[in-house]
Order: structure tokens, then C-alpha cells, then sequence
């Protein structure tokens, strides 16, 4: 996979891991799953949650989910990143990733942010002054793939491309955004919440290895509240995040499951697969799906 696709990797993980549960969230009716069904007469939606990293041991998945998989006519997906034009993405990078001007990364962080970051590259081998013209959004993701791939985990083990790869030239695929829209909402940031968030991820690179063992393996055995309570532990020590959650997560759930209702009111059988965080709670799509009259149910 290509450096530029790993972007997009990271950029769908980081949505999942530090905004997949909203400040004061509780649990609404439906409770809380990593697979839903979604029914009506002529049409049915199969909805998983997903990391975009992993490693082998999450698979094979349990058998409703493969067979809910083969019986379905098609696949949408946040964004299929098996089908990204590489010169599309270097421009996108280019657009959204670097500063304009003469502006660089040790100018607009703190110098002791900066030393840190420093420290974290020099110990996978690489150079600061190379990310010198990048944003400090593009940082912390890059500094995140790194810590996951020491870890073991990896976008090539990703649920979105497990899905992928069987679906290619076996049913059509559907995006339910742009890879423009999942890095521009990065970019749109204040740079103080950019600068907020590479200071999270510096945080979070001090969390011992078995804690992050912990997570897949809670995704391995399908424990949705433990990673819930994971994700909202990883995101309240900095309520000033919430400022991000209506783009990130709410504003993302409400056209999701306007387009999960579209697919319901036509014909045919989809597999949906978003991040995981998009399915928790009163925001999350199935309770959205829920308040359209629909009747989400745990297979």
C-alpha cells in the first residue's frame, strides 16, 4: 500500500479512536453492538463497525457476519482506498497537508512539543525536517501509524480492506464520502486544536504496549462497551475536543444514515462498514436509523 493511502488509513483510525464517543453520552435504547441489521420489505442493511488498522488475529469473522457479507449485493464503505488515483492524492496532501508559505512546524508548536516530536522520529529512523512544511494534523497521524506499526497493526490488515479486497469485481461498491472530505475536515482545524491533538497522540505514545493489545483484542472478541469506555477515556482528558465532535462524528452520522436510508427505501441487501465510534450512542447511526422509524437489531 502506498504512503499515501496509509494517510487515508490513519485518517479513518483517528476519527474511530480518539472521537468515537461524544462528551456526555449515554446509552439510548438500542444499546450498543459492532453489528447491526436493518430491514424493510424489499431492501436490508447489514452495518458494522471497524478499525482501520489490525492484525491478522482478528480474522476470520464469526460466521453471521461472513454470511451476511456474501449475501449482500453490495459494499459501502467510508472511502474505498483500494481506488485512489495516486496524483489525485499527491495534490490532496499538497492542498491540505502543508502550510501555505514559508510557514513550518517548529514555528507554530511549542518548542517542547517539537523536541518531543523530534524524539519520537529519531527513534524509527527518520528526519523532523522533512514534516517541517507539514501541519501538525498530518504529524500526529503519521506519529500514530508508526506506534501501531511497532505494535503490529496495520492498515493492510484493516477491516475496510478485508471487505474490499473480497468485494472487487464481486459486487459494487459504494463510498459514502471522499477521501477530499475525510482530509479536509483535518485541515479546517484551528491550529490550536491541531497543535491540541499532536499533543494527545505525543500523550498516547506513552500508553503501555498491553493497553493497546487490550483494544484489538476487545475488537477481536466484539466487546463494544469496552471500547467505548476505551474511546471516551481516550478523549475526556480534553474537553476542549468537543468542538470538533459535530464535524467529526454528528454532522458524519446524520449523512451516513441519510444515505443507509436511502439504500432502505430502494431494493437489494448492503454491508455497511464505518468506523466503529459511529455507532455508539444517541448520535450514532443506528439510533439515527432508529428515529426514522426503522428497528435496528442485533443479529
Amino acid at each position: 500500500m502506498s504512503n499515501y493511502r496509509k494517510i487515508f488509513s490513519i485518517v479513518l483510525f483517528l476519527v474511530w479512536l480518539f472521537f468515537g464517543v461524544t462528551a456526555g453520552v449515554k446509552a439510548d435504547s438500542l444499546g450498543e453492538s459492532l453489528f447491526w441489521r436493518v430491514s424493510t420489505e424489499n431492501a436490508k442493511v447489514y452495518l458494522l463497525g471497524s478499525i482501520h488498522l489490525a492484525n491478522d488475529d482478528i480474522y476470520p469473522f464469526p460466521l453471521e457476519i461472513e454470511e451476511a457479507f456474501e449475501e449482500s449485493d453490495y459494499l459501502a464503505v467510508e472511502v474505498d482506498i483500494t481506488n485512489i488515483d495516486q496524483n489525485e492524492m499527491v495534490q490532496l496532501i499538497q492542498q491540505y497537508g502543508r502550510f501555505d508559505g514559508e510557514k513550518t512546524l517548529r514555528e507554530v508548536i511549542p518548542d517542547s512539543t517539537y523536541e518531543a516530536v523530534k524524539d519520537e522520529f529519531e527513534q524509527h529512523g527518520l528526519n523532523i525536517r522533512q514534516y517541517e512544511p507539514m501541519k501538525p494534523w498530518v504529524v500526529a497521524l503519521t506519529l500514530s501509524q508508526l506506534q501501531m506499526a511497532k505494535f503490529g497493526y496495520i492498515p493492510e490488515y484493516g477491516v475496510d480492506l478485508y471487505f474490499l479486497s473480497d468485494a472487487r469485481d464481486e459486487k459494487e461498491i459504494i463510498e459514502l464520502e471522499t477521501g477530499a472530505e475525510q482530509l479536509r475536515i483535518f485541515s479546517d482545524l484551528d491550529i490550536e486544536l491541531q497543535i491540541l491533538l499532536l499533543e494527545d497522540f505525543l500523550y498516547d505514545l506513552t500508553m503501555p504496549r498491553d493497553r493497546i493489545h487490550d483494544l484489538f483484542d476487545a475488537y477481536a472478541r466484539f466487546d463494544a462497551e469496552w471500547i467505548k469506555d476505551f474511546v471516551f477515556e481516550s478523549v475526556e482528558k480534553h474537553p476542549e475536543l468537543e468542538l470538533l465532535y459535530e464535524e467529526l462524528l454528528h454532522e458524519r452520522n446524520r449523512r451516513m444514515a441519510e444515505k443507509i436510508d436511502s439504500f432502505l427505501r430502494g431494493e437489494g441487501t448492503y454491508f455497511v462498514v464505518v468506523g466503529a465510534a459511529h455507532l455508539f450512542g444517541e448520535t450514532g447511526i443506528p439510533n439515527l436509523l432508529w428515529q426514522k422509524g426503522y428497528e435496528p437489531v442485533k443479529p
